[in-house]
């Protein structure tokens, strides 16, 4: 048995050029195909047809596009994140802020459904150009849990109207356009508090309840024809009550095989992820460790245990599953799955599968026709398919702005803004040297005030246009918001920017801390990226005090805000409420709308 048929691993687009024997190696040994991340369009483009020619079978190339090309390839467009392009496209009907509205699918006017038919189709045209066939996406995740630290914007809603609305869209658009699409991360990772990146959710809801809201987008998508899904790294027990992560589990696969009907491929999320690493070590006889939370822990005890990668693989294919995504190394995998199944162990009974008994290598034949009989059927769909020579690269950018202005979500009255007073609130771990304006004067005088970091230039640049008299404030996580001095007259601005990243685990302390200093002092709040981070600002100062969804009572968790700590002198001038404007993410787009706003 060929295993490498089984694999999908990374290919770095920028290294492409370098490492192309490495990448025709593994071609040449039959994988499976590979997952893009990086690189300039073109350079990528021509390395993966180049690829193409040499593969036996045309090759699965799949990227993670959830916002488009320009997430991962230099040269295309990104669009907003899910749960803005919900918000754009769907009435804004309060007070719900965050996604879609309940039911208003239905109030989607023509316009705006074909604006979100453009979209979809855009982010479909410009991966079929640079040689993608497979999109990780649409995400079908119902973001429940405000907590939330992976999926938050990443999903279209709340609830499971919304998601299955947008979710079906998008696989529709991007089916008819010659790209397989994958729903993830079976059965759902909203209702999380975990980044499954780090550590292994768990999800405690009965059956009944995942049917009535987690499962129902898969059931949707499944319907609608979805072509792949991706089974998360989460601990369910009502599909699985061993506690082993539905990405290995037998009896999820079956769910999904016989409960859902779902006869297209199945995949898991990235082998490399922490939540399978201490899952395996907790459950294996080589037991090292215990929990931990860092990836730099995580990258320790595998080092130090080179099989963990190597039993999850064979854990899932022995579950049904029919491609692995992204083990850290290829070769290692392949080998130790070789070895394991040259001949069926004795002790490997054979799998029963309505009513019938399947071994091993016959579940591994099976899955090998499904994903050779989808790869065939989808270089056909696309060599079928009649467009441009070329995508219209600035069209869909301006598309992109247009949703993301339209997306743009405003709590509250904005009044005159009177000596404004801009702060940035950087998130980012490392964020880059800041960036000298010599032509920017009138600001306080630490070197920070008069110069930026990438995030929120374009913001400070916009509004100082509009307000000559602004003052500037770039506070980073090495920042101490102690030492800021704010005028009693001056009308603050706290701009957040906080992104959704895999490894990250969440807002940090110090934002948090930030945002508690300023919730008295702020007249203005504004999200670039997760509205659920203005969930706790009080409507009036002195009122209603900071409970951030993030904290978990008063005590119990180290991103405790002790109760004696105050804002920053004074309070918000008058008794107006502080308002909320939600950017969702923090492209030049979006910071150019917030700034037309203000």
């Amino acid at each position: 048995m060929n295993f490498y048929q089984f694999i999908i691993p990374r290919l770095n687009g920028k290294d492409i050029e370098k490492d192309f024997d490495y990448y025709l190696g593994l071609v040449k040994k039959g994988i499976a195909g590979f997952i893009i991340f990086g690189g300039k369009l073109e350079i990528v483009r021509q390395g993966i047809s180049e690829l193409q020619k040499e593969a036996e079978r045309p090759l699965i190339i799949a990227a993670d596009l959830e916002r488009g090309l320009g997430q991962q390839i230099e040269g295309g467009t990104i669009f907003p994140p899910a749960m803005a392009i919900a918000a754009a496209i769907t009435p804004p009907v309060p007070p719900l802020a965050k996604g879609g509205i309940k039911g208003g699918w239905g109030q989607v006017s023509g316009s705006r459904l074909t604006l979100l038919r453009k979209a979809f189709k855009a982010i479909a045209v410009e991966a079929r150009d640079a040689g993608i066939n497979t999109i990780f996406a649409p995400v079908l995740d119902i973001n429940t849990n405000p907590k939330n630290p992976i999926i938050s914007t990443r999903a279209f809603g709340e609830d499971a109207e919304t998601v299955s609305f947008f979710g079906i869209e998008m696989i529709k658009a991007l089916q008819a356009n010659g790209i397989a699409a994958c729903g993830k991360h079976f059965p759902g990772h909203g209702d999380t508090e975990i980044d499954s990146h780090i550590g292994l959710p768990l999800i405690k809801k009965d059956i009944q309840s995942l049917e009535k809201t987690e499962l129902a987008p898969f059931r949707s998508a499944v319907k609608a024809g979805v072509k792949m899904i991706m089974l998360g790294h989460l601990k369910v027990p009502a599909l699985d009550p061993s506690g082993i992560p539905v990405s290995l589990s037998e009896k999820a696969v079956r769910y999904l095989r016989d409960r859902m009907g779902f006869k297209g491929i199945l995949i898991t999320d990235a082998m490399n992820m922490g939540a399978l690493t201490q899952d395996v070590i907790a459950r294996s006889p080589e037991k090292i460790g215990t929990t931990w939370q860092s990836k730099n822990e995580i990258a320790s005890l595998s080092a130090r245990n080179d099989r963990i990668e190597e039993r999850a693989s064979l854990m899932a294919l022995r579950a049904g599953v029919d491609l692995l995504l992204h083990p850290t190394d290829t070769e290692r995998v392949v080998s130790y799955l070789q070895q394991r199944f040259s001949v069926q162990p004795p002790a490997d009974p054979p799998r029963r599968t309505n009513g019938c008994q399947l071994s091993a290598n016959t579940l591994f034949r099976k899955s090998l026709r499904l994903v050779r009989t989808q790869a065939d059927s989808q270089r056909r769909a696309t060599e079928k398919i009649k467009t441009p020579a070329a995508p219209d690269f600035g069209k869909n950018r301006r598309l992109s702005e247009k949703i993301t202005k339209m997306s743009l979500k405003i709590d509250g009255q904005i009044g005159p803004l009177k000596k404004p007073f801009l702060i940035i609130l950087n998130d980012a771990e490392n964020a880059p040297s800041p960036i000298p304006l010599p032509r920017w004067e009138g600001l306080m005088g630490r070197v920070e005030d008069v110069s930026l970091s990438e995030k929120g230039r374009i913001l400070a640049e916009r509004l100082k246009e509009k307000f000559p008299d602004l003052k500037l404030q770039i506070l980073k996580r090495s920042s101490r918001i102690q030492k800021l001095s704010v005028p009693d007259n001056a009308s603050v601005i706290a701009a957040i920017f906080s992104g959704i990243k895999a490894w990250k685990g969440g807002p940090s302390p110090w934002l948090l801390k930030c945002i508690k200093k300023l919730e008295d002092r702020a007249e203005i709040f504004i999200s670039f990226g997760s509205p659920y981070m203005m969930d706790g600002i009080g409507d009036c100062p002195g009122t209603t005090p900071f409970k951030s969804p993030f904290f978990k009572g008063e005590v119990r968790t180290p991103f405790f805000i002790p109760p004696y700590e105050r804002g920053l002198g004074g309070c918000r001038i008058g008794t107006v409420p502080a308002v909320k404007i939600y950017a969702w993410w923090d492209s030049e787009a979006a910071q150019k709308a917030v700034a037309e706003v203000l």
